[in-house]
Parts: structure tokens; sequence; C-alpha cells
């Protein structure tokens, strides 16, 4: 038994790793039974190191020995291919996990940029304002001004129509003819012919390069608050900055499946010559993404959540808890766990597709998923998303992260917090250029 007990590392992951080679040869759809795997080889060391020492026949150690050394090779194979999965690298090089106070004040300036830009990858818009409504009225003085001379020869007091067309489709939706006079939804439907779908932004201040969220209900994208400037120059705290760290990582997953589902519609659209906006793209609205700023309990220790209803422009939060998830997945001695929840706009034939696309050749997992038909604007005032019916969708996912692959980075802080036996500093730059 002494061998055995010093062979523990090797054993607990042993069914893991045989189980983890199956699933890197499918792409990891079975991420449940993976962790399911994890958990068996932890109980199968614990009965054995229960067990008395005695005499041991030393042929049945060597062929053991084979054994865990056949393991150790597999359990190599399955981590090089799980970085593969995880082609994820800190924003700012250094500042995991013992970054000094520069590379987190740099951490912080890049975390804003990279938000930016992850908003703006998705072609986002917003509905039409004030000014919008405002020019487009002018614009309409401006079509009767010149529609009245050319009939003042004839004495018309009436303008010639400018736009051509019946008033409505034959779905009763208005037309660009039946709203002519109407600046409020010429407004809203030029605005939308700019954009592929609607999201709201951060406020971003130009002349003091300062960031702020507005409220957290309304933002699209889950800017973590104590990244935006506040008037003071300290550094964030490293835990942080790893709490933002993960939220851009699962963030960039979720709109670059957005960004690849909308961009077949649109590649589908210019083929068939027909226009691309966001009335005719796959996903019309992303109302919310917001990613659990704690690890997941391990089941048995968290509560008792109810899922976000769909519908209605409220944010979507995770339900941050085992309990009431097919999966039970929560943090382990070899894993963490995040979930997050993703609230859309959308045409209901897509949502496969968008699923897999974040799925596959990723440690995400769809939890659960909740929709509800959305109504048809059919007068064109407010959110436009095409004649096509859509539905409000709300999607629950978790995301393993191994801690053979993300531990080399959490700060001291995060480890002692959840009580996670980390690498020290040392091994975990000579794991990193190990990698490398």
């Amino acid at each position: 038994m002494d061998f055995i007990r010093r062979q523990a590392f090797t054993i607990i992951c042993s069914v893991a790793a045989l189980g983890g080679v199956a699933a890197g040869v499918t792409g990891l759809q079975a991420m449940p039974k993976v962790m399911q795997k994890m958990n068996e080889a932890e109980r199968v060391f614990n009965d054995l190191s229960s067990l008395d020492s005695g005499a041991a026949n030393q042929r049945v150690i060597t062929a053991e020995q084979r054994r865990i050394d056949s393991i150790v090779q597999d359990r190599a194979s399955v981590i090089a291919r799980c970085k593969t999965l995880y082609p994820y690298e800190p924003l700012v090089e250094g500042v995991f996990p013992v970054g000094d106070d520069n590379h987190r004040r740099k951490f912080k300036t890049t975390y804003q940029t990279a938000m930016q830009v992850l908003y703006d990858s998705m072609r986002p818009g917003e509905i039409a304002n004030s000014q919008d409504v405002e020019n487009m009225r002018d614009k309409i003085e401006a079509e009767k001004y010149k529609a009245k001379e050319r009939n003042v020869d004839a004495g018309s007091v009436a303008p010639t129509p400018s736009i051509a067309g019946p008033p409505r489709t034959p779905a009763d939706f208005l037309t660009v003819a039946g709203a002519k006079d109407n600046a409020a939804a010429r407004a809203e439907m030029a605005k939308a012919q700019q954009f592929y779908l609607y999201a709201n932004p951060f406020v971003v201040n130009k002349e003091t390069q300062q960031v702020r969220s507005k409220s957290r209900g309304t933002s699209s994208l889950d800017f973590y608050v104590p990244m935006m400037n506040a008037g003071t120059v300290d550094a964030p705290y490293p835990e942080e900055c790893w709490v933002a760290q993960v939220g851009y990582w699962i963030q960039k997953d979720v709109v670059e499946a957005i960004i690849d589902v909308n961009a077949q519609a649109s590649a589908a659209l210019k083929k068939a010559g027909a226009a691309r906006w966001v009335g005719t793209m796959a996903i019309k609205e992303l109302v919310s993404v917001r990613v659990g700023e704690r690890y997941v309990p391990p089941f048995g220790e968290g509560n008792m959540v109810n899922g976000a209803s769909a519908g209605g422009r409220a944010e979507a939060l995770p339900p941050n808890t085992a309990e009431n998830v097919f999966t039970r997945n929560g943090r382990s001695r070899t894993y963490e766990v995040v979930q997050f929840s993703v609230k859309m706009i959308m045409d209901q034939r897509d949502l496969p597709v968008f699923v897999d696309r974040l799925t596959s050749g990723r440690f995400h997992t769809l939890l659960r998923v909740a929709y509800t038909q959305e109504p048809l604007n059919k007068n064109m005032i407010g959110k436009i998303y095409g004649a096509d019916p859509v539905v409000s969708v709300v999607m629950d996912f978790e995301s393993v992260m191994l801690g053979d692959i993300f531990r080399k980075w959490m700060p001291a802080e995060v480890c002692e917090q959840y009580e996670i036996a980390c690498p020290a500093p040392e091994e975990a730059a000579a794991d990193k250029e190990e990698g490398t």
C-alpha cells in the first residue's frame, strides 16, 4: 500500500486520463462524463488508501508500474490535447500569478480596450435616438418641399410621393413607402440597415479615457466593475484581475460564436443577392452575457436557484450552483467550474447552430435553455427584427477549467480563497516554459 500511496497523483488522474483520451477524440462532447470519471478516480484512490499495508509480489508491482507509466503517458497526451482546446493567454504577459502594481495597472487599461474591441467586433447598433428622428423629420420636410416645387406649375398642394409601393406587406408589416411621412419609423429603418445586431454598449469618455458600464441590467457585455477608472491610479487587486480575465476569456468565446453564426447568414444572403442587416441576421440582439464571479461550490454545498426567465430585457444571471444542474459539477481537487448565462433575441432555427459553435472544441456545456416568442414589430417603431418569427432565449452554460491548465496562472489570493493547491510561482514558470 505504500507503493499505492506514493503513486497517489497518478492513480487519481488515471481514470480521468483514459476518459479524457476518448473525449479528446470526440471533441469533448461528453464533458460531464469526464468530470464524473475524475471524481470516481479520486474515490478509488481513497478506497485503496484505506487498505492495510502488507507484503507485495514484486511481479505484480512491476506490472502495476508499467500500467502506471502507460497512464502517465496517456495523461500527458490528454493534457497536451486540452491545451489546444484552451487557446487562452492572459491579456498582459507577466500579470499572473505574481505581477506587480504596474502589471495590474496595465492589465486594467488593456482589459478596457479588449472589451471595447470585443463589443465592436459584433457589428452592433442601437435604436434611433431623438436626434436621428429629428434629422429624418427634416429630410421628410425637404422631400415634401422638393415634391411641391415639381408640382407648382400644376398648382398642386399635395406632393408627388417620392417612395412608391404598397404601405404594408401581405403580413401587415409597415413598408418604406408606408412610412414615408413617419419620421420615427423611417429613422429606425435607416438605422437598422447599418448593423448586424442590437446591443447596449459601455459608455466611453474619450476625453478622460474613462470607461464605465451602463447599469448591469442593460449593458450587453459583462464589464467587470473593478476594472473601471474611478479617478485613481491605484492598481486593482490580483484577485480582481483574475476574475476579469476569466470573464473576458468566456465572453470572447460567446462573441466569436455570435459572429460566426451571423457570418454564415451573411454569406448565404450575399450569395442570394439579399440585403444584409439586423433584420436578416440569425442573431438579432445580444441582451446580456453574464459570467459568474465565483467558482461554483461542490455539489451539496450550494443552494437551489431557479434559472432566469426568457423574455423582457432584464439581464440573465447564472445560477452559480451545482444543485439544480444536470452535470452537478462544482469545483474539485482537479478543476474549477464557472457558470455563465447568455440572453439573446434570435431566429429559433439557428439556436442549435449557436450552441454547437460555442461548445464544440471547448470545455463549455449547455445546462439549460428557455425561450419564448418575441412579439412581431409590424409598425417598425423600436427594435426591428425582420419579418421572420424570433424568440427571446436564455441559455445557462458551465465552463470547466482544468487545474493543469489554469492553476499556474492563479494568484495566491485566489488559491487561498478557494483552498486550491496551486503550484508555487517557480513551478508555474517552469511549467509555462515547458509548455512553450
